[in-house]
């Protein structure tokens, strides 16, 4: 918890000290302003896709249980008829 706190400190120090260096009359965004974004959205999209991939997990196994249980009534059915 405090290492997170520290580094989000720090990165905030840092985008104040660069943006203190850059042009202010700039139409374009900077490079290190792309670069920070595109950082942003990988880390978003690597923090997600475990958790899409054990939903996904999770779905697949509840639904394999489910027709297990199925054929297992179904056969227990048929037998009885028997």
């Amino acid at each position: 918890m405090c290492a997170g706190v520290t580094m989000l400190l720090t990165l905030s120090v840092l985008q104040v000290i660069v943006s203190d260096k850059l042009p202010t009359t700039s139409d374009a965004v900077p490079l290190v302003g792309k670069s920070h974004f595109c950082r942003l959205v990988d880390v978003a999209v690597a923090c997600n896709i475990p958790i899409l991939l054990k939903l996904m997990q999770t779905r697949r196994l509840a639904t394999a249980n489910r027709s297990c249980a199925s054929i297992r009534a179904r056969y227990c059915i048929n037998l009885s008829h028997i």
